[in-house]
């Protein structure tokens, strides 16, 4: 995950002009006990493939990016982008003081009931092309 983490400090999320951070844990565990167990019970995939060697160079991370980007955004979507919502909820967000389009598409994003992840899909990480060819499940 070296490659994940060198992407994250270069965004918002690790340093800004307040000095609040998120970790990846904020992002990808949940804070719920049952659903907080089953993500470290799902971790194992990723630490396995690491072992193994299945993305433990850029040009096999960039292979599986795809995949493995839409296992996480659909995850979001399912949890309503639940770990995003914990410091980002639209009824917190003073919608006067974005701009003019940001402040339009928040409250559209609230009124349909869009997941985070909609939008800010390449927030943290990279956003990847989808492959020409499909690839093999993970």
């Amino acid at each position: 995950m070296q490659m994940n983490h060198e992407e994250y400090k270069k965004t918002l999320h690790y340093k800004n002009a307040a000095g609040i951070q998120a970790t990846c844990a904020d992002c990808h565990v949940p804070k719920d006990v049952f659903p907080k167990f089953y993500a470290k019970i799902y971790a194992v995939k990723d630490v396995y493939h690491e072992i193994m060697g299945t993305v433990d160079t850029k040009e096999k991370f960039e292979a599986r990016r795809w995949h493995m980007a839409n296992v996480v955004w659909d995850k979001m979507r399912a949890t309503d982008s639940r770990e995003c919502r914990s410091c980002h909820e639209y009824t917190n967000m003073e919608i006067s003081a974005q701009d003019r389009l940001a402040g339009k598409k928040h409250t559209r994003a609230a009124a349909e009931g869009e997941a985070c992840i909609d939008c800010h899909a390449g927030i943290v990480h990279t956003e990847p092309l989808e492959p020409m060819e499909p690839l093999e499940p993970m």
